[in-house]
């Protein structure tokens, strides 16, 4: 059955815009992944949390930074965090290595009430304008 713009739920899980690999109850997944429905608490509610961070040209600036960060954000938003900090970045490091070298990344580290990490690595066209490797790494 077609939605309002007449996609059919199997043309939409393949329509790709670009690469991308999402780890998803304990394993990746290439694509898309659809991982919330529509009677999901999160949609509802409001009740997630993500942070998004980048890698380009080989390095991660703040890494650790943008995965304490999504924890503390569960916190604010009274959920437990499920992943620690350096599990994130270990997940992170696995997601970029499903990527050629140096491919510029957008990544999402997202968690929500259903105690379920989700990490999304996307590939970006370019790092963000104005941001150098010189300016932004540590």
């Amino acid at each position: 059955m077609a939605n309002a713009q007449g996609w059919s739920k199997t043309s939409w899980s393949k329509i790709s815009w670009s690469k991308t690999w999402t780890f998803y109850d304990g394993d990746w997944h290439e694509g898309n992944l659809p991982v919330w429905g529509v009677r999901t608490h999160a949609i509802w509610l409001g009740s997630s949390v993500f942070d998004g961070a980048r890698a380009f040209e080989g390095v991660t600036p703040d890494l650790d930074l943008h995965c304490a960060r999504v924890n503390a954000s569960a916190k604010t938003m009274f959920l437990k965090p499920v992943v620690a900090a350096e599990q994130w970045i270990g997940l992170v490091q696995d997601g970029i290595k499903r990527f050629p070298k140096d491919t510029p990344l957008y990544i999402r580290r997202c968690t929500g009430p259903s105690a379920r990490a989700r990490c999304r690595c996307r590939r970006t066209r370019s790092r963000p304008a104005g941001v150098s490797r010189s300016t932004r790494c540590r």
